[in-house]
């Protein structure tokens, strides 16, 4: 799935992953490439669905946090993803993954 999103083959990439989640349904990582998929497909209202499904199982995971305002950038609604950031730089200001995902927004490296 991961090598069939990288190709821009979303569809195939979705089948994948589907398959891939039948298998073992709680994997949050297979969950999140899910929802990468379905962003990069044009389907925002399902991919920030997911990811919310998966911050609200696992709260203590900032790193979900993380994905959900990546995840709203990616579908052009960085807007909502601005008190995310705010809030995960207020607690983890050290965070190479925030780090990362604040430069590439501000058109820094990735």
């Amino acid at each position: 799935a991961t090598l069939l999103n990288e190709l821009g083959r979303f569809e195939e990439a979705l089948e994948s992953a589907d398959r891939a989640l039948s298998l073992a349904k709680d994997l949050p990582k297979a969950l999140l490439l899910k929802a990468t998929i379905l962003g990069k497909s044009g389907k925002a209202d399902e991919s920030i669905a997911l990811v919310d499904s998966l911050v609200q199982r696992f709260p203590n995971q900032p790193g979900l946090l993380l994905e959900k305002a990546r995840m709203l950038d990616l579908v052009g609604r960085g807007a909502q993803a601005d008190p995310i950031y705010a809030q995960l730089q207020a607690q983890f200001p050290e965070d190479p993954g925030l780090k990362a995902a604040l430069a590439a927004r501000s058109g820094g490296a990735k």
